[in-house]
């Protein structure tokens, strides 16, 4: 039996109904995202410390090259980041000229308050109790106010939750960052919450 409708597996191509025709003059659209987050051992276990940040030494050039080409990213930023004093010198310029927005990456293990155990399980952020995970959000977006000035993105609030599991919880990234678009990352593609 062949399925009449797409069945969602993102390596098959859309079928033409899915397809959205937008008017010519609408031109390219798109945003883009970039990652910004703490370097640890993606095969050990999770730890609130032991954790380095030295891949910021290719931003300036990735951010050159975005600027080049006239795209302004929005960098999604976890609290090893933003307690970084290279990463408030790079990003917050970024910032201030307009040639880059910030947003809010929860890795729950290195993100205070450190209230949970440190497992696999709560290192997706929807396993986490609703009021821990509002806790720590709301503990990055301040962070994030008093190190570069203002909320994540404040033009369009946005933040992403780590890891895949079940979906945030709006209300939570709603508080922390009011008006916003939360996107719960996943490995391919993103999808609203």
């Amino acid at each position: 039996m062949i399925a009449s409708s797409h069945d969602g597996n993102l390596l098959l191509p859309p079928l033409d109904r899915d397809r959205i025709r937008l008017e010519p003059g609408f031109g390219t659209r798109f945003m883009l995202f970039v990652d910004t987050e703490e370097e640890f051992d993606w095969d050990g276990p999770f730890r609130r410390t032991g954790h380095s940040v030295t891949a910021l030494e290719g931003l300036a050039r990735g951010q050159a090259y975005f600027q080049s080409a006239g795209v302004k990213p929005i960098y999604v930023t976890d609290y090893p980041i933003v307690e970084s004093e290279k990463a408030v010198a790079l990003l917050g310029q970024w910032r201030a000229d307009g040639s880059a927005d910030l947003g809010a990456h929860l890795h729950p293990w290195v993100n205070p308050p450190h209230l949970e155990e440190v497992n696999a399980a709560n290192s997706y952020v929807g396993f986490l109790p609703e009021a821990i995970e509002r806790a720590k959000l709301d503990a990055l977006c301040n962070q994030m106010e008093a190190r570069f000035g203002a909320r994540p993105a404040p033009r369009s609030p946005t933040w992403r939750s780590a890891r895949l599991g079940r979906p945030v919880r709006r209300r939570a990234a709603q508080r922390a960052a009011p008006g916003g678009s939360g996107i719960q990352a996943r490995h391919i593609g993103a999808e609203p919450v």
